[in-house]
């Protein structure tokens, strides 16, 4: 009792009802599907704009869908990458439908730019 701080006491009990997602500074495990090349090099340009925008501190909130969660990408990098790697990702992942091939090279020279551009940074 003589060494007790109540203020670390009380920060301590009111950290624990917190989420575990505000509390975590860990990266989310994005996991890559065991499919067709073009889809998965769809799925991970779109986890490298997720990854991007955490790191800006915009993670994309577990309730908001791809689509949704577009406007904010668009805010972080370039409109036409996040466009066009949401709408991608989409079709990938709810309509197991590949990305013509000359698109996911288009995604993926835009997002070699950004991540270029973002090093010199």
């Amino acid at each position: 009792m003589g060494d007790a701080d109540p203020t670390l006491d009380m920060a301590r009990l009111l950290s624990g009802l917190l989420p575990s997602w505000l509390t975590s500074q860990k990266r989310p495990d994005f996991k890559l599907p065991d499919d067709d090349a073009d889809l998965v090099d769809v799925f991970r340009i779109y986890f490298s704009l997720l990854v991007i925008a955490d790191d800006r501190g915009f993670p994309r909130p577990p309730n908001e869908t791809p689509m949704e969660y577009q406007s904010t990408l668009e805010r972080l990098v370039p409109r036409s990458l996040a466009r066009m790697a949401t709408a991608a990702f989409i079709k990938a992942c709810y309509g197991h439908q590949p990305t013509p091939r000359d698109q996911i090279e288009q995604m993926r020279v835009s997002l070699d730019q950004l991540l270029e551009s973002l090093e010199g940074d």
